[in-house]
């Protein structure tokens, strides 16, 4: 995994360093960044760039906020309201997803999206069995 600066200074603060090493951010993600949320305890705004490998896939989950999210490149299938609704997104979609809303995303030749939202960054997998912070090494 690689941290980058991508024209903006990113800093990673010791709450969203948690957030990857506990497995809340998995996968073959190759590159992250985070904007300043220099107080993980306050709401700040958050932008988080992820390029992931083909075949990747994020089970369905919540977020405490709404999130802006972008398709930089790649491909995308959101699926939405726990898989009642499946949108393949192409490079430059935009799509809102509201606070509280259930999604899942998966990329079956790869994918670069930037999320931003209202920080600090929190996911909750519908299915405790999703969680990969729960899964045995």
């Amino acid at each position: 995994m690689r941290w980058f600066l991508a024209g903006l200074i990113f800093l990673l603060t010791s709450q969203v360093a948690s957030n990857v090493a506990s497995g809340q951010i998995t996968g073959e993600v190759e590159s992250i960044g985070f904007n300043n949320s220099y107080r993980p305890d306050c709401a700040t705004p958050m932008i988080v760039r992820i390029k992931a490998p083909a075949g990747y896939r994020i089970a369905n989950h919540f977020h405490p906020a709404d999130e802006h999210v972008t398709l930089l490149d790649g491909d995308v299938t959101l699926q939405m309201n726990d898989g009642a609704q499946t949108q393949a997104l192409t490079r430059g979609a935009y799509v809102l997803l509201p606070a509280q809303m259930h999604h899942g995303v998966s990329t079956k030749g790869g994918m670069t999206v930037q999320v931003s939202a209202m920080g600090p960054f929190q996911l909750t997998y519908v299915n405790p069995k999703d969680d990969p912070r729960t899964r045995a090494p």
